[in-house]
């Protein structure tokens, strides 16, 4: 499972956000976003569609200190193939639901290397 992603600033980024009625917003080039990281995703509420700052991560919990959210240290889940989305317990109940656009360049396996 790929866990990491680039965004870089490229044609088919661009026509991604195009295509999703934000022509004006590039999320912001970075390279190695970690689970746990900050990105940016498209969401849409009320009808309209947004590129937000958030955590690379599908559960997360408020710190201890009670400053920001970071994923929470119980679980390893933060994304899934496309055929666990309505079979896996945890993925079904969520999938309806609670989605978003993760516009990026590439998604990656980290070696440690």
């Amino acid at each position: 499972m790929c866990g990491r992603y680039n965004v870089g600033d490229s044609p088919e980024l661009r026509h991604l956000m195009n295509q999703l009625g934000l022509p004006d917003q590039l999320p912001r080039p970075q390279r190695n976003v970690p689970p746990g990281g900050i990105g940016e995703f498209v969401i849409e509420a009320a009808g309209h569609r947004y590129l937000m700052p958030g955590i690379w991560s599908l559960l997360i919990e408020q710190r201890p200190n009670g400053q920001g959210y970071r994923p929470n240290p119980k679980f390893n889940t933060f994304n899934a193939c496309s055929d666990r989305l309505t079979g896996s317990p945890l993925w079904k109940k969520i999938y309806p639901s609670k989605r978003c656009i993760v516009p990026v360049s590439a998604f990656h396996e980290w070696q440690g290397k």
